[in-house]
């Protein structure tokens, strides 16, 4: 495919990723099929493409290359991932933002406790910290 085509694919999906809500969560961007190029020609796009998208790894799946590292990227993302937890009184403004948390990380649990809910997530450290400081400001309590 044409250098062209390629941005124009990954900004397809960037914006679909922030359409979607999903723009805190990592991601690791794959250029598959590198054995139809020589050694240069990867290297170009990969210099040109690291630019434009995060976390770049260029692969082939027929032939296997790259793959560990492929690997690697994505259990380094895992890893970083935290559990935290928060309460809050259950307001529109409170009800808003859990919505807008939805779509932004994992929620594992959600509790609705008499005028409160009580909400576990799964985020990345600097996203947890986000939610920590509109927690806050809406008067709840955050726990990582």
């Amino acid at each position: 495919e044409s250098h062209r085509e390629i941005e124009r694919k990954i900004s397809c999906c960037l914006d679909t990723i922030q359409t979607i809500g999903a723009s805190g969560i990592p991601i690791a961007t794959v250029l598959n099929k590198i054995d139809l190029l020589s050694d240069h020609e990867v290297q170009h796009e990969a210099d040109i493409l690291s630019e434009i998208t995060p976390n770049l790894v260029p692969v082939s799946a027929l032939h296997r290359t790259n793959l560990d590292s492929l690997k690697r990227k994505i259990t380094a993302h895992l890893k970083e991932y935290i559990r935290a937890s928060f309460s809050l009184q259950t307001t529109s403004e409170s009800l808003s933002f859990l919505s807008w948390l939805f779509s932004h990380v994992d929620v594992r649990d959600l509790k609705y406790e008499g005028e409160s809910v009580n909400v576990v997530f799964e985020s990345v450290p600097w996203f947890a910290d986000k939610v920590r400081g509109r927690v806050e400001q809406l008067g709840g309590v955050f726990s990582a």
